[in-house]
């Protein structure tokens, strides 16, 4: 991950990333929640495959396996592109909770269109040192873009929505 630059003494630098879930050798308490996704795009060659997936009662976890519908694999019949999106913070107090979304949009005929939104929970721990705050990367957001072709152009809008989720003390 690349270093932020902080010239202010009561600012510190962390890297936070998602996927090892760890605050500078600290643990921390989040999770990546998949929202739902509105897409509006009109690709059907680009669901490969799809399966109904059925919760009994009570129970709340499942695995399952999609092998197609022959159960021999999923055939791949379009391309695509991937985005991978980290998201630089800056002054974040320790000890406190944020909640981070990262919102996809394409402009099609005049109109935004969301293409996918991600978001997290973090939990920055208070080590009762000083500086009080911290500049943070969080990653990494990974967004799927199915393409009829990917030698065209195309240009998205990522946009950063953080707040903090817990009380001032």
């Amino acid at each position: 991950m690349g270093n932020l630059k902080v010239d202010k003494e009561n600012i510190e630098e962390v890297d936070l990333n998602v996927k090892t879930n760890k605050l500078k050798d600290k643990p921390i308490d989040e999770k990546v929640n998949i929202l739902p996704v509105a897409t509006d795009s009109n690709i059907d060659c680009c669901i490969d495959y799809s399966k109904k997936v059925h919760y009994k009662k009570c129970e709340d976890e499942l695995e399952i396996v999609l092998s197609g519908d022959d159960n021999k694999g999923v055939e791949i019949k379009c391309q695509g592109r991937l985005l991978k999106i980290k998201v630089k913070l800056k002054g974040i107090c320790k000890g406190r909770k944020l909640a981070l979304g990262v919102l996809l949009l394409e402009c099609i005929n005049g109109e935004f269109k969301t293409k996918g939104f991600k978001a997290t929970n973090i939990y920055i721990p208070d080590d009762c040192n000083k500086p009080k705050c911290s500049n943070l990367t969080v990653g990494d957001f990974l967004f799927v873009l199915p393409e009829e072709n990917i030698c065209c152009k195309r240009t998205l809008i990522a946009k950063v929505i953080v707040h903090y989720t817990d009380l001032e003390c």
